[in-house]
């Protein structure tokens, strides 16, 4: 690229264009193979015939329904890549595409944490393992006839996509590294330019923190949006927009607040009657999840709801309280214990009137130490939250 010299007009000087790196969540062609399986499509078509006459005929003939299902996946994810502005080819140009997969073992650390994690997702399937494991997408690439580690490249070989695989890590730790790595390496990236194609929301938190320190400009990719885009397939996340619609003071704290509320595409539960509104005011008030009180992350159960609303009752009777009286200052949830019509209540209103029930007729539950096990899962990469 040629551009004219401020001090002079005629003469040209050479402008280095940004390094341009596209890092895609393997994700997106398990998302796409719902396609495959719809109705009359060449491999829900083909899968039927080999199931009917499994013959070594009928296998190759549904693997090339799948090959030509999988290219054009990959002619949409080219397109959505031109159209970012990612499109160049060439090293020379400055593009570099790295996909990265699940590992078949990536799972397990976070299961060591919590048993539950992904429970849900093939929870009838025949790929349900006992162990945790998932079958390896590269394997099915291979089949289709496809190099997995290399799914385009021109017929000289001396360009195409590059792969990021570890056995015992999934896509989203592989994107993360791969986003330290590239920011850190001043030297090979000195002005990166990252597109992560993802429609994983943990990633997200890539936009906040510091990922590196040796690049002064990159130091600190918050104040940076523009290293760093997300695209979901389906739009480019906006940055500010999903910040202010959170409500949150930075990116850094994202995995704090999804801990809180919960995800359930990853079958985290988050804390009990805590929604995204509750959470963003805690983490506002108190800062990281770390500082929140436990009284707030707490939830106690109506166990007896006879014996709660007979000794508010008596309480209210003795102190000659009105019932507005009440509701002004302990809140909706005081009518709702009398009448026996909510079942359970946040800590900080059971602390208020615990004394008053003499701390009977309920079971009062803790969920600090579990969202701090559900920030240690989703906080990228795995392992780097202390």
């Amino acid at each position: 690229m040629v551009t004219e010299s401020p001090s002079n007009p005629y003469a040209t000087k050479k402008v280095t264009p940004p390094n341009r790196v596209v890092l895609i969540d393997a994700g997106y062609f398990i998302g796409r193979q719902t396609r495959w399986w719809r109705p009359k499509a060449g491999p829900r078509y083909r899968w039927a015939k080999y199931k009917n006459n499994p013959t070594g005929a009928t296998l190759a003939s549904f693997r090339r329904a799948c090959a030509k299902e999988l290219n054009k996946d990959l002619g949409f994810l080219k397109f959505r890549i031109n159209q970012m502005g990612f499109g160049s080819k060439s090293a020379v140009h400055g593009t570099e595409i790295i996909v990265c997969y699940d590992g078949v073992k990536g799972k397990l650390g976070r299961l060591d944490e919590f048993v539950a994690y992904k429970a849900h997702r093939n929870a009838n399937s025949e790929w349900k393992s006992e162990d945790g494991s998932i079958p390896d997408l590269r394997t099915s690439f291979t089949e289709y006839g496809y190099n997995p580690d290399q799914l385009i490249a021109n017929k000289a070989g001396t360009w195409g996509w590059s792969s990021c695989y570890s056995e015992y890590e999934e896509a989203d730790d592989c994107l993360a590294k791969e986003v330290a790595r590239i920011l850190s390496d001043k030297t090979k990236y000195p002005d990166p330019r990252i597109l992560i194609i993802t429609s994983d929301q943990d990633i997200w938190q890539l936009w906040g923190g510091k990922t590196s320190g040796s690049n002064s400009k990159l130091s600190d990719p918050f104040a940076h949006p523009e290293v760093l885009q997300i695209h979901n397939m389906g739009r480019l996340i906006d940055f500010d927009a999903e910040l202010k619609a959170l409500n949150i003071p930075s990116w850094g704290l994202y995995p704090d607040h999804k801990a809180i509320t919960g995800d359930p595409s990853d079958n985290i539960p988050g804390c009990p009657e805590t929604g995204a509104k509750r959470a963003s005011a805690l983490i506002n008030t108190y800062g990281g999840l770390e500082s929140i009180p436990e009284e707030y992350l707490t939830i106690a159960f109506v166990a007896d709801p006879d014996y709660i609303s007979d000794k508010l009752e008596a309480w209210r009777k003795e102190k000659d309280y009105t019932y507005k009286y009440c509701i002004e200052n302990y809140g909706n949830y005081f009518h709702g214990l009398l009448k026996k019509k909510i079942l359970k209540i946040h800590g900080e209103d059971y602390e208020a009137i615990k004394e008053i029930l003499d701390e009977k007729g309920f079971i009062v539950t803790n969920y600090k130490e579990d969202c701090l096990t559900y920030k240690r899962i989703i906080k990228l990469p795995f392992n780097s939250f202390n």
